[in-house]
Order: structure tokens, then sequence, then C-alpha cells
């Protein structure tokens, strides 16, 4: 879910919540929506949105769909909203910022006990990686991380793959659309 750390704020929380917002580079974050929707999303009926964006993504090139997917996301204000959370963990102890690309890296374990520390969850160290594991992509999935199955929610299962599909062309209108956001966000070239 995509709101503002505003919105967020303003939603009625019991006095002792425990909120985790995990941060993504927004370029793998238009890679994604892009696989999602041109291959993998359910398709409610031929006339909603995403149908008409899957016919749309499917009738263009990959760049003219990223083109046209940095503009979608931006009318959606999913680059507003990601700012909005930078630094949200430092003034909010009630926050916890976690990206992505760490609890899909090899030192995930130690993220993932961040999070449970975070929300108060306390699990035996061999309930803790049984859940890890039973949760992992290759046990979801079926695959490692890397090997790609276009059709598939769980597509790829790595980060950073915007590098494998970024042109000149993309790269330019995605720094002209969201300006520093990805050095804001620490998701430095």
């Amino acid at each position: 879910m995509y709101i503002t750390y505003q919105n967020f704020a303003a939603i009625p929380k019991p006095e002792a919540y425990r909120a985790i917002f995990i941060m993504r580079d927004p370029r793998d974050i238009l890679i994604s929506w892009y696989f999602s929707t041109a291959y993998s999303h359910p398709i409610v009926s031929k006339e909603d949105k995403m149908a008409q964006n899957r016919r749309s993504l499917q009738e263009s090139t990959l760049e003219e769909g990223l083109l046209y997917g940095i503009e979608f996301l931006n009318e959606r204000g999913l680059f507003v909203a990601l700012e909005s959370w930078i630094n949200t963990d430092t003034h909010d102890p009630n926050v916890l910022l976690v990206r992505y690309e760490d609890i899909v890296g090899t030192d995930f374990e130690r993220f993932f006990r961040r999070i449970f520390e975070h929300c108060n969850v306390a699990l035996p160290d061999k309930a803790f990686k049984a859940l890890l594991n039973d949760y992992s992509f290759k046990q979801m999935t079926g695959r490692g991380q890397g090997v790609e199955d276009k059709s598939s929610k769980f597509r790829k299962g790595i980060a950073g793959d915007w590098k494998n599909h970024f042109t000149d062309k993309v790269e330019t209108q995605f720094e002209k659309i969201t300006g520093n956001l990805v050095t804001q966000l620490g998701y430095n070239q």
C-alpha cells in the first residue's frame, strides 16, 4: 500500500501500534509494476484499468511501456508517497523503515529479526528459521532468486533488476519526473 506518511499518521490507531514500511528502489518498483501489469496481475474485467494497461503495454515496446509506467506511477502519487516516508523512523518510534533489498538479500535473517523485535514478536530460533524457510522465494516458487517467470507475481525475487531494463531515454525521463528521489532514498547508482 503506497500512501504518504501524513495520510498514514492520520489513520486512527491504537496507542501501542507498530508499523513497518518497506522501502524499495523506485526504479525497481517501476520494473515490478511493468511486469505485473503486463503479465501477472489478475484482471477483473476486460474494461478495468488493469486490462486497459495490459493491452497498452503488450502493444508497446518495453521502453514505451516503462515511459508510460513512470507517468502512471507519478500520477498516482507513488513517488511523493515514497519521499514522505524518508526518516519517519527518527520521529515516530512506532515505525520501522526496512529496505526491500535487505529482506531479499544475503543477510535477510538479521533484518527479519529486527522486524520481529520491532513488532514484539518472540519466536524460538527453530520456529523463526522454519518460518523464513517456509516463506522463502525458493519454497514459494520452486525457483531460485533471479530465475524469472514473467507470469508469476513472484517474478524474479531480486533487487536491482532495473539495470537490465532501463534505457538512456527511460533513465532521463525517470530522473526528470522523480528528481533526486533515488539519492534521497539512499539508492545511489
